[in-house]
């Protein structure tokens, strides 16, 4: 396949996966404005300054508002950034080693998902400005999720601290998933790593497993994360017109990084290297490298990839570790 073959084909994965799984991602708003409500030029020791941030996006049905804070190198401009859709606003965090990010030469954003709309079925202003479940085929909370991040890269662009092209998206676990929308569908992102997303993420839904989780499950306990749609494909994982490839091929040719855990077996961590392997072909069709796994799969602690998609696997549980931000980190130092 060619880059023009792809590009025809690229068309047809969004049209898919917006119509059965996620949603359409509401619209671009009409303007995007940031103000900062305190600065910490203290922050990491004084090596870093630490801001909170509102946000304010309008858009033709309303003005959509959340926080999140920047955290980036003092007196530095044109930096490296990692947008960080996570569970908590706290900075640090359990799964945001502030200092050392900073140390390693990255500014850093922490968006508390919870802040732009909850992780349930309630409908807060911004679910109801952005279409939450108004028909089969309107956001989830995922798609929502994705937007808000989208929403933080315009900002970030407008800020000389910032260099926007090389500017990724992270996630874990259900925020790993909305960390690979965020970049399928808007190609602005340099980058983006799912950490132990699993089903409805990095993780083929066609090799399920007895450990792993089933469409159903998804469907029933998490029902707001998808589009109503996705509902007619429970327990029908090995009937799926697509798959979770289609998701990762659209962040070709830019940066794809997954990490999976030994004992995360609920995540799939051999479906989450068999999907980034089956979508290397969108990165070749660009005449980039993808990933091709050794035979006899993954060994916990390796790093598999020496092209644009990255795949590693460590010891340990569902967790967004140091050790997942260090090859991570690595693996973009040689590339942005």
């Amino acid at each position: 396949m060619n880059k023009e073959e792809f590009l025809e084909l690229r068309e047809r994965y969004k049209q898919i996966l917006q119509e059965n799984e996620y949603g359409y991602i509401p619209e671009k708003p009409i303007s995007v404005v940031g103000e900062v409500k305190s600065a910490n030029e203290r922050f990491c020791a004084g090596k870093a300054t630490l801001e909170k941030i509102e946000l304010k996006a309008m858009t033709k049905n309303g003005e959509v508002v959340f926080p999140f804070t920047y955290v980036y190198a003092s007196g530095k401009k044109k930096q490296r950034t990692v947008i960080c859709i996570n569970f908590r606003p706290d900075v640090p965090d359990m799964y945001i080693p502030a200092e050392e990010i900073v140390d390693r030469g990255w500014a850093f954003v922490s968006l508390c998902y919870k802040d732009v709309t909850g992780d349930n079925g309630d409908i807060n202003d911004t679910a109801r400005i952005l279409g939450y479940r108004t028909s089969l085929t309107a956001p989830g909370k995922i798609a929502i999720w994705a937007w808000a991040a989208m929403r933080v890269l315009d900002y970030l662009s407008t800020r000389q601290e910032c260099d926007p092209t090389r500017t990724g998206v992270a996630g874990h676990s259900r925020l790993g998933k909305t960390a690979l929308v965020t970049a399928a569908f808007d190609e602005r992102f340099a980058f983006s790593h799912s950490n132990c997303s699993g089903s409805g993420g990095a993780a083929l839904f066609g090799m399920r497993n007895k450990e792993s989780e089933p469409i159903e499950t998804l469907n029933r306990v998490f029902p707001f994360w998808f589009c109503e749609n996705f509902k007619k494909f429970n327990d029908k994982e090995y009937e799926l017109p697509f798959d979770q490839h289609y998701l990762e091929a659209l962040i070709a040719p830019r940066y794809l990084s997954v990490a999976s855990a030994v004992e995360d077996l609920w995540a799939n961590p051999a479906a989450e290297a068999a999907c980034a392997e089956k979508a290397s072909f969108a990165w070749e069709a660009f005449g980039k490298k993808g990933l091709k796994m050794p035979d006899g799969g993954a060994t916990a602690g390796e790093v598999y990839g020496d092209g644009n998609v990255l795949y590693s696997l460590r010891k340990g549980l569902h967790y967004f570790s140091r050790e997942d931000w260090n090859k991570l980190l690595t693996f973009l130092d040689g590339r942005l």
